[in-house]
This record gives C-alpha cells, sequence and structure tokens, in this order.
C-alpha cells in the first residue's frame, strides 16, 4: 500500500525533510503542525519495522481529541496491529510502537525508562522544560529497530549493526 499526502505550505515540506536531531514546526492556529507532525512520524514507524515513538500531550483529553485524531485519521488501518486506549499504546503490524503520554499524568522516573526512537511533542509550549529534557534523552535508546536493506544497499557508509 502506497502512502499518498500533499503538505499545504512549504513550511511543512520543509519540516517533514528536515533532518536535524532536534526539530521543532511552529506555526499559527490551523497550520498544519499537527498534521506534518504525525505524517513524519507514520513514514518513520512504516519505514523501519520496530521503531518506537513517544507522542505526547500535556492533557490526556487534548491528546485524544487533537494529537491522536489526527495521527488515526493519516494512517491506514491495515497497518495498525492493536491499539489500546488504557494502555496508551498502538502496534503497527511490522512491530513498530506508539507510546500515547499525556503528560500531567506521568512522572519523570517513568519516562526515564523509555526506550524510543523518535518523540513528538505536540504543543510543546505546554511541556515543562524538565519533562522535555528528559524526553530528549531517552531518543536513541531503543536501539531493535530495523533498516530496511534496500536502504541499506543505497546508502553503503550506514552502520548495519550496533557494533559498526
Amino acid at each position: 500500500m502506497k502512502l499518498e499526502f500533499k503538505f499545504s505550505t512549504v513550511h511543512q515540506k520543509l519540516f517533514f525533510y528536515a533532518k536535524q536531531r532536534k526539530q521543532c514546526f511552529w506555526g499559527a492556529f490551523n497550520s498544519g503542525k499537527t498534521f506534518v507532525g504525525c505524517l513524519k512520524v507514520i513514514i518513520l514507524l512504516l519505514t523501519f519495522p520496530n521503531y518506537r515513538v513517544a507522542i505526547g500531550r500535556q492533557t490526556f483529553k487534548d491528546l485524544k481529541i487533537t494529537t491522536m485524531e489526527t495521527f488515526f485519521k493519516i494512517i491506514p488501518h491495515e497497518f495498525i496491529d492493536s491499539h489500546n486506549n488504557q494502555d496508551g499504546i498502538t502496534i503497527l503490524k511490522n512491530g513498530s510502537m506508539v507510546y500515547w503520554l499525556h503528560l500531567d499524568n506521568i512522572d519523570e522516573n517513568t519516562l526515564r525508562g523509555l526506550e524510543i526512537n523518535t518523540f513528538l511533542g505536540d504543543q510543546a509550549e505546554e511541556f515543562f522544560d524538565k519533562m522535555y529534557r528528559v524526553l530528549l534523552a531517552r531518543v536513541g535508546r531503543w536501539d531493535n529497530a530495523v533498516i530496511p536493506q534496500e536502504l541499506l544497499d543505497a546508502n553503503p557508509d550506514w552502520p548495519t549493526n550496533k557494533l559498526t
């Protein structure tokens, strides 16, 4: 299945293709920030089997009625193996996983245990600085994502395992 999408603005496109470790996309109301953030995360989840992403927002209500709504509107449902709203976990058929975090009901020690490849903070201005720094430190801790062979063939300088 092919995932087709179109950017509404040049800024969405620039953010989508950005390669920096820390990325920020900000803009006015209805500028597509949540859409392009979810789209980028979905592409990573589908490209790399066993990839792990944490998606967070300050409150569960806002997470559920905005970010999750957008995510599940974009991703084709045939890619989803399971979704547990209570545990805040979505598992894709390729083994990739999304942790849904509402930061008003989570402690710092729980965040310190996360092993993720990417964190998407929706409405990051709502986050406490300390929570953001802990989440940022957790990015890159999960090392069981699989790089597809066709990407390794196209990029021979990429490491093929943890030891190279």
